[in-house]
């Protein structure tokens, strides 16, 4: 479950979106695992790949943080690179689209204005709201499979597919 969102920009200046995750992985308490979604062309097939996954409209990568919240959904979990200070932690690899969810059909891109360099997101006119999700979101935790099997003790919550 999408427990706590906010935005923020990265050492280079973009937008992103910051995710804490819970997931059930059949413990007494969830396991927490830190996201970020880049809103740079290079990075969009994640905010995707997020938005099939939670079953919410992909629009230009466009995500109302406040909307997210409370959404569920399943990704790929499994331990990041070793950091200098020697700590392992849990990631998401990659989201994996909800079942009976429809992809749209790619857009075509609208042509920059004549004063915006080809690296910086395109101007938002502020007059654009964010869209209401259907009705049917967000999807319910009972309607994803159950995580690890929690009296197995050799079942690890990395390299696999689990709900959030």
């Amino acid at each position: 479950m999408v427990v706590e969102t906010n935005t923020s920009y990265s050492s280079a200046g973009n937008e992103m979106l910051n995710l804490i995750l819970h997931f059930d992985v059949g413990r007494d308490k969830p396991l927490t695992v830190y996201d970020r979604l880049l809103f740079i062309k290079s990075c969009l097939w994640k905010v995707e790949k997020f938005c099939a996954a939670t079953r919410h409209p992909f629009d230009s990568g466009e995500i109302d943080e406040n909307v997210i919240r409370g959404y569920v959904g399943k990704a790929h979990l499994d331990l990041g690179e070793k950091r200098d200070d020697g700590k392992q932690f849990t990631e998401v690899k990659w989201y994996i689209k909800a079942d009976g969810f429809v992809e749209q059909p790619p857009r075509s891109k609208p042509a920059l204005p004549k004063d915006q360099a080809p690296d910086m997101p395109p101007s938002r006119p502020e007059s654009r709201g964010p869209k209401a999700p259907p009705a049917d979101f967000p999807p319910q935790a009972n309607d994803i499979p159950p995580g690890p099997d929690p009296q197995d003790p050799t079942s690890s919550p990395t390299g696999e597919d689990i709900p959030f």
